[in-house]
């Protein structure tokens, strides 16, 4: 999303704990991904007036503030159930995810030197916001797994139980997303995630 905590606090360790349990479990759920990459123009022939303009020219801004990258995420799903009387059993539930990820691009053309600053500034804020798409990835699979899971329902309420679980996914989501936007400091400090991420 955007891109400095303290990783001797307990809320920092809380936080890194319950974002590294979500790749912790393996899962089997199929879940349709769609991704895109969308960029915005960044003038600038030095790495310092390319650094002052991603600031100035960013169409990102959030709480009053203004990120370099972002991660923007859209979950939907579709259900059939099958009825056997009063109760009812979750036939086929499809989640589709669809991910679009926004990243600066040079304007104009740079020297070398400027180049190699440039790919590896633009590698940070990828490696960030990858971890988003992750996380979403992740949000998308439990409730794909929730969905296929539910059994013995009471017909009158499968709709209810449906978006129960669908607005529930999202708001979790938004957390877990927060969490690790506060925990590297939107990406500010990604060692803080990256050093304790199991491979």
């Amino acid at each position: 999303m955007k891109t400095h905590m303290n990783m001797a606090t307990p809320g920092a360790c809380s936080l890194l704990l319950a974002l590294l349990t979500l790749f912790a479990v393996p899962t089997h759920a199929e879940v349709v991904i769609t991704t895109a990459t969308e960029h915005y123009p960044v003038d600038g022939l030095t790495p310092m007036e390319i650094a002052e303009n991603l600031t100035l020219q960013s169409p990102i801004e959030q709480d009053g503030r203004t990120f370099q990258a972002h991660t923007r995420s859209d979950i939907r799903y579709e259900f059939t159930w099958t009825r056997r009387n009063d109760s009812c059993t979750m036939d086929k539930a499809t989640v589709y995810l669809h991910i679009v990820y926004k990243y600066p691009r040079l304007a104009q053309t740079q020297d070398a030197k400027t180049l190699r600053w440039w790919q590896e500034h633009l590698d940070r804020l990828t490696e960030h916001e990858l971890v988003h798409g992750e996380i979403a990835l992740r949000a998308a699979q439990e409730l794909d797994e929730a969905f296929n899971s539910l059994t013995d329902l009471h017909c009158a309420t499968v709709r209810d139980v449906v978006k129960a679980l669908g607005d529930a996914a999202l708001q979790t989501l938004k957390e877990r997303q927060r969490a690790y936007d506060a925990l590297t400091d939107h990406g500010r400090n990604q060692q803080a995630y990256t050093s304790h991420r199991p491979d």
